[in-house]
């Protein structure tokens, strides 16, 4: 009985340090489990980590397309020169015949105005400093002088008595208008819409040669002639507007508006031969409008 007994016992310790030994096993394996877990998972966030750093640093390094770009850096100031052509036509030349000492007294002759009409063509060159104000805004000074043949000449024949009736014979009245050359000097006022585009307006003194002519000729019928010739330089002013577009930092073409008045003149014409008291008196009206377009080269 005694063995027995004793055997039992040892078969339950046995029992019971294998069961203590399995869930030893079990807790370590446990323990080992949720390492490796925590492991991984801190190995994932690492993971994720980097992808992150490569996905974003070389976006990081694309430039910006969408970005505005940079102001131009045109401006108008400095100083230029340049050449233009143009033609000018189109003013006020009137003559104005007035029998003197009246009407009523010289019969032969009816008061009357005859706008000779002078045009023709003109070349020269101008020189200027513009200042950019602002960024549309472009204040200026410009100067020029050009040749030109801006000539006219009127004739009407028979002349026109006081009381509506022609003269006999082939007597004439003749208005002639000749401008040789002519200079400006201008401010100009511009506006910029966009940078290499430039719209003005222009005006001052202007100044000229020209050469006035009027003619009452009673022959071969009469025996007298009222003859005025003469040529001066005169000055006026000047007004218009413009547009100039720079096709280059130094290089820029215009198209120019101008209305030049050169004032009027007035003289009374004894005839030739004498016949007292019988005088012509003439009156001249001078200006033009002249259209050109010009080449200017920027300092």
């Amino acid at each position: 009985m005694t063995f027995k007994t004793g055997y039992t016992c040892v078969c339950r310790r046995l029992v019971v340090g294998a069961l203590a030994l399995a869930m030893a096993g079990v807790a370590v394996g446990q323990a080992v489990n949720t390492e490796k877990e925590s492991s991984d998972q801190q190995a994932g966030v690492q993971g994720s980590d980097v992808v992150s750093v490569s996905l974003t640093e070389p976006a990081a390094s694309v430039p910006n397309t969408m970005s505005a770009p940079p102001a131009s850096s045109f401006s108008w100031t400095g100083f230029y020169v340049g050449g233009h052509v143009g033609f000018g036509g189109w003013g006020n030349s009137g003559t104005s015949f007035t029998p003197l000492p009246s009407a009523a007294q010289f019969v032969n002759l009816a008061p009357q105005t005859l706008n000779s009409r002078p045009s023709g063509p003109l070349v020269g060159g101008q020189t200027g400093f513009n200042w950019q104000a602002s960024k549309h805004f472009v204040l200026g000074v410009e100067g020029d002088i050009a040749w030109s043949d801006i000539d006219g000449t009127l004739t009407v024949s028979p002349i026109k008595q006081n009381n509506g009736t022609p003269f006999p014979g082939a007597g004439f009245v003749r208005a002639r208008r000749n401008i040789t050359w002519l200079g400006t000097v201008r401010g100009r006022l511009g506006f910029a819409p966009i940078p290499r585009l430039l719209v003005y307006g222009t005006g001052g003194l202007a100044y000229g040669h020209v050469i006035f002519l009027g003619d009452t000729n009673f022959r071969p019928v009469g025996t007298t002639d009222y003859m005025s010739f003469f040529d001066k330089n005169k000055a006026g002013s000047v007004a218009g507007a413009g547009v100039e577009l720079a096709t280059s930092r130094r290089w820029s073409v215009k198209a120019e508006y101008l209305h030049v008045d050169l004032g009027s003149e007035s003289t009374v014409v004894n005839p030739v031969p004498s016949l007292p008291p019988f005088q012509v008196a003439y009156g001249f009206e001078t200006s033009t409008h002249i259209l050109s377009g010009g080449l200017n080269f920027r300092f």
